[in-house]
């Protein structure tokens, strides 16, 4: 009989914890999806305007589909999309609470017990998805930029890329001999034994991704043929030559 209300406590409590963790994960979820979606769009955005700001004339760049952000938002690391990394870590989380309520039930534990006996636990989940949230944050970014100076290229913009390093303790080694390696906009990056066409690419392996706050910036060689180009003025609704405006009147002029 003492068992069996041992089970049945043991599969309330298991119940009831799986249920926040659930809610908990699919906040986490959304709550990040919504915020890596504005950072890969507002740095897509405004390397945009720093390249059209730097070459002087309008390179053809709208309004991003919102299918390009998900699918950017979601591109895998090491096999895993986003989604299915914070699911992993779910499924983890869930599987080692349930060993150890298990054991403090063995041993009639009360539940201010068992409650210490878990948040060691949930104190590592916490921090896994910080650590998530970094590093998502920035690939996205990295990537936005990525794409933006794709399209300008494309449009003609003759450019190089540089890998910027943080150069303190916290950098790895690997990352720091990269600081200031100058490539062809197509071409790839050397980063410990590895190429990338940069920082966070998912061609890299987790150990050169995780936690890196590396970016990298454009070197416009030369400017685009397209010199008679021109962009619609949002005031009087004229096509014209660019003229320096602030970021946030430019991005209101994408159609």
């Amino acid at each position: 009989m003492q068992e069996m209300r041992r089970f049945n406590r043991y599969k309330s409590m298991q119940s009831e914890l799986q249920q926040v963790i659930n809610e908990i994960t699919y906040e986490k979820k959304k709550t990040l999806n919504e915020m890596l979606s504005n950072q890969y769009g507002e740095s897509f955005y405004y390397t945009s305007y720093l390249i059209e700001k730097e070459v002087g004339v309008a390179l053809s760049y709208g309004l991003l589909d919102p299918n390009v952000i998900k699918q950017a938002v979601q591109l895998p690391i090491d096999k895993m999309t986003l989604n299915q990394r914070l699911s992993t870590h779910r499924v983890q989380t869930v599987n080692r609470i349930r060993r150890e309520l298990s054991i403090g039930l063995r041993k009639g534990e009360g539940y201010a017990t068992m409650a210490n006996r878990i948040k060691p636990i949930l104190d590592s989940d916490a921090k896994k998805a910080q650590m998530v949230a970094w590093t998502e944050s920035a690939r996205v970014q990295n990537l936005g930029t990525y794409d933006s100076a794709s399209h300008a290229f494309d449009e003609g913009v003759s450019m190089k890329k540089i890998w910027i390093s943080t150069l303190d303790k916290r950098t790895r080694p690997t990352h720091q001999a990269a600081d200031h390696q100058k490539v062809p906009f197509k071409g790839l990056f050397k980063v410990g034994g590895y190429s990338c066409e940069y920082p966070h690419d998912s061609n890299l392996p987790a150990k050169e991704v995780v936690r890196c706050r590396c970016t990298f910036i454009t070197e416009v060689a030369d400017v685009s043929p397209f010199v008679e180009r021109r962009a619609r003025n949002p005031t009087t609704g004229k096509n014209e030559v660019i003229t320096a405006v602030s970021y946030e009147e430019w991005k209101d002029s994408l159609e």
